[in-house]
């Protein structure tokens, strides 16, 4: 487990909490608004989680699925934990009882049963890599108490065991199935480029000086130095148009396409998208090895895996809050 997957793994679980608070939001006009009515009611009716804890039997079961129970102080823990990572979001759920909080509940209850699956067949966390990233925590957020950052530590566990658990139900033929399938998908690039951008002139315009630009560097002028003086991309401009080792998966298509077809050191013609026209130059290009990235492909599959799992789960979840 590298550095800072810790938190990719903390937020990728915690996507289900936030879509749950969203879809609170969702349904026509009227449903929104009577939703937000109801929202500005809790916002002046907020309560603390000691406030609930005061409240209600923390022994009581609030979720069930099949053998696995979540209690009242299962979630009200957890949710602390969550707050530290996410402030505010106790609040909300707690606020929001009826339907926040009892859709918290069943996610918790599923993440649960999945938890004890893993410790069934001795799933255990990666210490090392969670003691790294309470360190980082520790760099990033001083104003926290060790009491604080001991919960974070509980939670990363947890989830840790969560995710090796779904992990170790993804095959590495299934993996690398996908590896030979969308090798772009994993593939970095590094590219230099100059954006003319359609802005301020027209379309025939940008590809007149698009293509005088790379008339230019064809002839041997330096690319680097032309970026800098002409391109239209404020995020580029400063490295001499240089994006260097990056995911083209993150690109618009026509220019991932470029980046994964031109030759390298070599500038093609410029590229077109909606942006403007790109004066390009793809100066390496790398497909890591299967064995480099499998972990990172399990992870995804596993994570897939998850959705469709809490998908198909929900309704054999009993809640009573």
């Amino acid at each position: 487990m590298k550095k800072g997957y810790a938190r990719i793994l903390l937020i990728g679980l915690m996507t289900l909490v936030v879509m749950s608070l969203a879809l609170v939001g969702c349904g026509n006009d009227d449903e929104n608004e009577k939703d937000n009515n109801k929202g500005q009611d809790a916002q002046q009716d907020q309560i603390t989680i000691e406030e609930f804890r005061a409240e209600v039997d923390v022994d009581k079961v609030i979720a069930e699925l099949e053998e696995t129970k979540i209690t009242y102080g299962e979630l009200i823990d957890q949710l602390e934990a969550e707050d530290i990572i996410q402030p505010g979001i106790a609040a909300y759920a707690l606020s929001n009882k009826d339907a926040v909080l009892a859709d918290y509940a069943k996610q918790l209850v599923i993440r649960k049963d999945i938890y004890n699956q893993g410790v069934a067949l001795n799933v255990t966390a990666n210490t090392q890599a969670i003691d790294e990233e309470i360190n980082y925590i520790k760099t990033m957020s001083a104003d926290l108490t060790e009491a604080q950052l001991e919960k974070i530590k509980g939670l990363f566990s947890y989830y840790d065991i969560i995710t090796s658990t779904l992990n170790q139900k993804v095959t590495d033929e299934s993996a690398l199935e996908v590896y030979n399938q969308k090798p772009a998908d994993f593939t970095t690039a590094s590219v230099r480029h100059i954006l003319v951008q359609f802005e301020g002139r027209t379309e025939e315009e940008a590809k007149t000086l698009a293509d005088e630009l790379t008339d230019r560097i064809r002839q041997g002028e330096d690319m680097a130095d032309l970026a800098t003086e002409h391109t239209d991309d404020p995020g580029s401009k400063d490295t001499g148009g240089l994006y260097e080792n990056q995911p083209v998966m993150m690109w618009v298509d026509e220019f991932k396409q470029a980046a994964l077809d031109f030759e390298l050191n070599v500038v093609g013609d410029p590229v077109k998208t909606t942006y403007g026209y790109h004066v390009m130059r793809v100066e390496d290009r790398i497909v890591p090895a299967f064995d480099e990235i499998k972990d990172m492909i399990k992870e995804s599959l596993a994570a897939e895996d998850f959705e469709a799992y809490v998908a198909s789960i929900q309704d054999k979840v009993a809640v009573n809050l």
